[in-house]
Parts: structure tokens; sequence; C-alpha cells
């Protein structure tokens, strides 16, 4: 019986193969080696300060991810005026007419 073959089949393979391209290039690798390794230290670093003070290790994780949601709240208001603000002049322009 032959498989069958899906969406997530299908999504799995392009996300392989973006990798594929994205690591054959040394730069790319020495980004991405770089990033794991600031991930590494931040998660460690956040462990020490888990065991040591369970408490303020957690309210400071709160805040820093209150602060990422504001920040990225604001910036989606600023894109979501301008896109309102670039679609009305098109919608005017089509009641006149």
């Amino acid at each position: 019986m032959a498989k069958k073959s899906g969406l997530l089949t299908l999504l799995t393979g392009v996300v392989a193969g973006a990798a594929a391209v994205f690591f054959s290039d040394e730069k790319n690798r020495q980004k991405a080696k770089k990033e794991l390794c600031k991930a590494s230290e931040s998660a460690k670093a956040f462990k020490k300060k888990l065991d040591q003070n369970p408490d303020a290790a957690i309210d400071e994780a709160i805040d820093k991810v209150e602060l990422v949601a504001k920040k990225q709240a604001r910036k989606i208001k600023r894109k979501a005026a301008k896109l309102v603000a670039s679609q009305q002049p098109s919608q005017k322009k089509s009641q006149k007419s």
C-alpha cells in the first residue's frame, strides 16, 4: 500500500530544504552557532537564578515577557494604522465614483 502524502510531509520537506540552503553557507553556520551559544548561556544563567531564588527569577521573567509583549503590541498598532491609512484614500475614491 502506498503511503499517503500530506501537508505535513510537504512542509517538512520545504523546511528541511530551506535549512540545507541556509546552513550551506559558512557565515550562516557561524551566526547560528553564535546565537545558539547565546541562548544556551542565557538558559544557564536563568537556571542558576531560578535555583537561588525561584520567586525573583519568575518575577524577572514575567517582567521581560510583559516588556516584549508591549513592544510588539505597539509595533503591530503602528503597522495596522499605516495599513488603515493607506486603504482609506482608495476607499474614498471608490465611494465618489
